[in-house]
């Protein structure tokens, strides 16, 4: 068996795979060098791998670096998936072969961790855990105000791509995106291999927030079933008064949010509409790759929240699985803990 990287001229081969492994799960077979350009593109091309049984791909990892802002402190996050092997060559450790490779290579360049869209035994062997901190709202038409007369919403195309990347620089909690990161959405009409559309949001005409909504995994072959925020930014009230005229335009009768534990705005308006939150966590498991790289980078992290001289008083436990839920969750919140990790929004795969 052969472990490298892969060729832009394998992507076919890959593609081929991918709806061969996931059929079950897709709506129509899936296009992921156009869907998925952030992934698949000759710059990231360095962390998809493959298994060949002499030239055939029998087996594909794919990962892809993002840098994530925190009030202060820069961490680089990888996101994790398209883990894949033909049914003919399973149980023979090829994944967990290809797993330690693109891992090992992360590690490398400096990734502190990665979140992994699976929760398999084969993940949890190699360190990774389970958590988050995390609620899960389910919208419905009359639950929140709509909006004011000055307030509109309307679909985006391609040229909008700038427009959201501007929108969504000013969180302070935030996975770092530029506007390549939305065109493949926007270009495509599809989003986290569903099909999707992105609203902006203004208000007196000026863009304040974008939401990206998609039918609900489970029930995307009813199109007039709940719908699913996939990722959002901009002015927390805007977002959610944005939320009934997005369902009406789609057909929906509710939409479920996943809102992020340190982000008390947007949980304040939505308790403070009556509702309630469901507690949950990534919806798959995160691995630490550097736990001490990790520690020292959150320091300005938690001199800021905490001062200096108390942030210097941390002591952290060395079994990496607590202190993977230590830092991420679940765990009684306090000024510093769990960390304000954002929702995976566009940077899921």
């Amino acid at each position: 068996m052969i472990y490298r990287t892969l060729r832009l001229d394998e992507m076919p081969a890959m593609n081929r795979l991918y709806n061969r492994v996931f059929a079950e799960w897709l709506l129509r077979p899936a296009r992921l060098i156009k869907e998925e350009p952030d992934i698949y593109g000759p710059s990231n091309l360095r962390h998809c791998w493959g298994a060949f049984d002499e030239k055939r791909l029998v087996a594909h990892v794919a990962a892809r670096p993002a840098r994530v802002a925190m009030e202060g402190a820069t961490l680089l996050w990888a996101s994790y998936g398209n883990v894949m092997t033909d049914p003919k060559y399973r149980g023979k450790g090829i994944a967990s072969r290809l797993n330690r490779l693109a891992w090992g290579r992360l590690k490398a360049e400096g990734v502190d961790g990665v979140y992994i869209s699976g929760r398999r035994g084969l993940y949890r062997r190699m360190g990774a855990v389970p958590c988050g901190d995390y609620e899960w709202y389910v919208v419905r038409p009359g639950d929140v105000a709509a909006g004011s007369t000055t307030l509109t919403v309307r679909s985006c195309g391609p040229n909008d791509a700038e427009t959201l990347a501007r929108l969504h620089r000013p969180d302070r909690t935030c996975f770092l995106r530029d506007a390549f990161d939305y065109r493949g959405s926007l270009t495509t009409g599809r989003s986290n291999l569903r099909p999707a559309r992105v609203w902006l949001v203004t208000e007196s005409e000026t863009p304040v927030a974008y939401v990206i909504a998609a039918p609900e995994w489970s029930k995307a072959r009813r199109p007039r079933g709940p719908g699913d925020v996939v990722d959002y930014a901009g002015a927390r009230g805007a977002v959610v008064r944005a939320l009934p005229e997005i369902m009406r335009r789609e057909g929906w009768k509710a939409i479920g949010i996943t809102v992020a534990g340190g982000d008390a705005e947007l949980r304040g308006l939505l308790r403070g509409a009556g509702l309630r939150g469901k507690p949950t966590d990534v919806h798959g498991t995160q691995l630490l790759l550097n736990p001490a790289r990790l520690v020292r980078r959150l320091k300005p992290y938690f001199e800021r929240r905490l001062g200096k001289d108390a942030a210097r008083r941390l002591r952290f436990p060395q079994d990496r699985s607590k202190l993977t839920r230590l830092l991420l969750g679940p765990t009684p919140r306090t000024a510093a803990l769990p960390l304000p990790f954002p929702p995976l929004g566009l940077n899921w795969m």
